[in-house]
């Protein structure tokens, strides 16, 4: 039977993520003490990756264990989760250097424009309004380049691995997969670049719906692989 994938176009909430979990539900006090001898076993085991686990993610996070305060939709009371993974953020250097030059454009166009087209006389209030307008434009390219690579998040918990994809600021697609459906995982690291800053492709082989799901360029690569592999308790395999 393929697994429940599910494609979720709702709003975006939380400290960055999927939405608030349903705080109604309460639990009973035994269940709480097992559900955390559970996790705290289950953390010390994916610390042996020395993977950076137990905090709340910043702004710039790419890969953390346990992180506190997310959570998403439709989480289920006991369900722990286990990695957050973000794009290496190497992957923004190109936007951040196009973000650079468009900051600099004005200072290197102006003097030739004043040169080269001296009856573009405009007022001293006129350029100030041309430069006021040009600039949020450029801040509004920062803001949804970073808003589309902080939105674009993979979540490993110890039921199903969540994968959000956000190609605009007003479309995003959610897919999800149970761990027992999940047949193979490895890995793709090609490239000085990549090699440098270790970062890579994981890609996840299910028996489900949506039969592949990949981490793209994500940090340490060998380091999801691994927990992921003993999640699933299946081999794991990389390239390099």
């Amino acid at each position: 039977m393929p697994s429940k994938t599910s494609t979720n176009r709702s709003n975006l909430q939380g400290e960055f993520v999927l939405g608030k979990k349903d705080q109604t539900a309460t639990t009973v006090n035994n269940q709480q003490n097992v559900s955390e001898k559970n996790q705290t076993s289950e953390q010390n085991h994916t610390n042996t990756y020395n993977i950076k686990a137990g905090l709340t993610p910043g702004a710039f996070t790419t890969l953390m264990a346990y992180p506190q305060a997310v959570n998403f939709e439709n989480q289920e009371e006991d369900e722990i989760i286990i990695l957050l993974v973000r794009r290496d953020f190497v992957t923004n250097f190109i936007w951040i250097a196009e973000t650079i030059l468009l900051a600099l454009l004005p200072i290197l166009i102006l003097p030739v424009l004043r040169i080269g087209f001296p009856f573009l006389n405009l007022s001293p209030l006129t350029q100030i309004y041309f430069t006021i307008f040009y600039y949020l434009i450029v801040f509004e390219f920062i803001i949804i380049n970073f808003a589309i690579w902080y939105f674009n998040v993979s979540l490993v918990t110890n039921k199903r691995v969540v994968d959000v994809d956000v190609t605009g600021i007003l479309f995003r697609m959610v897919s999800e997969t149970k761990l027992e459906l999940i047949q193979d995982v490895s890995y793709t690291q090609v490239g000085v670049i990549r090699s440098i800053f270790n970062y890579g492709d994981v890609f996840i082989q299910t028996a489900a719906e949506i039969a592949n799901f990949e981490f793209h360029a994500a940090p340490e690569p060998e380091k999801i692989m691994r927990v992921l592999g003993d999640l699933i308790g299946k081999p794991k395999h990389g390239t390099k």
